[in-house]
């Protein structure tokens, strides 16, 4: 946690430095504060766990997660800003992409985990940043745009990562599973074809990849797992089956990366 302050510390006064040069060197330095902002630990999936934040301070009003939150998501627009300055399109389609991923991830921890749960927090609260409130015709145009560029740039994991984020709204628009649960499988599909061995099924990269990539990988997985746990679908063999090599390729890179990190 010391480290990431201090390298956000380290862009801030560096930016000052570099301000009148060139836009592509400050969209850099907006995209390491970014990364660290996105980095450090937001609130669990569980909207009734307690647990502590980012800096030891009870997690009652979520308002130091919100602020943080809000810090990422305005880091995201002012890279989006630069790159596009800088001609820079798969920099803007980037970062565009994942400020609109920070803006779904908040409403479906509030919104959707909780309505799992119980919960009673309507979309308009789940939906509230402060003093401002996550426009979805915003994020979805982002993600249509960035759907189209990653397809057109044959970026797969970025592809993925959109498809998943245009399932994560329709989800918490309150869209039934019928009409997205498609996507779910079209993303797994295209992961298991890239990175898994269709005949044993084993995570192909495990062995030999670092942990930044498979941790990646798994990130994804772990959004496409719990958008399957929210499928509320009387499903058919075929699809169960591939749930099934859903959850199995999860967590094959979750045992890979604790057994790189000698965890296991």
């Amino acid at each position: 946690m010391g480290a990431l302050l201090k390298l956000l510390s380290w862009r801030t006064k560096l930016s000052r430095v570099v301000m009148k040069t060139l836009y592509g060197t400050l969209g850099a330095l907006q995209y390491i504060r970014r990364k660290v902002l996105y980095e450090i630990p937001c609130p669990s999936t569980n909207p009734y766990e307690r647990k502590v934040d980012a800096l030891g301070v009870p997690n009652e009003s979520e308002s130091f997660n919100v602020k943080l939150i809000e810090h990422t998501i305005t880091a995201f627009e002012a890279v989006s800003k630069y790159c596009e300055v800088a001609g820079n399109e798969m920099g803007s389609a980037k970062s565009d992409l994942l400020w609109a991923r920070t803006c779904i991830d908040l409403d479906f921890r509030r919104f959707v985990l909780s309505a799992e749960a119980r919960g009673v927090m309507s979309l308009e609260t789940a939906s509230k940043l402060l003093d401002s409130d996550i426009n979805f015709h915003d994020v979805l145009d982002m993600l249509h745009d960035a759907i189209t560029t990653t397809t057109t740039a044959n970026l797969p994991l970025l592809l993925v990562d959109a498809m998943a984020a245009l399932v994560e709204v329709k989800c918490i628009q309150g869209h039934p599973s019928s009409s997205w649960s498609v996507w779910v499988l079209e993303a797994w599909e295209l992961l298991s074809r890239l990175f898994t061995d269709g005949e044993d099924f084993r995570v192909v990269l495990s062995s030999i990849a670092p942990v930044s990539n498979l941790t990646r990988l798994r990130h994804l997985c772990r959004r496409l797992v719990r958008l399957v746990m929210c499928d509320s679908r009387v499903i058919k063999f075929s699809e169960m089956n591939t749930h099934l090599r859903l959850f199995e390729g999860y967590v094959t890179l979750h045992l890979s990366i604790d057994k790189k990190l000698n965890l296991a």
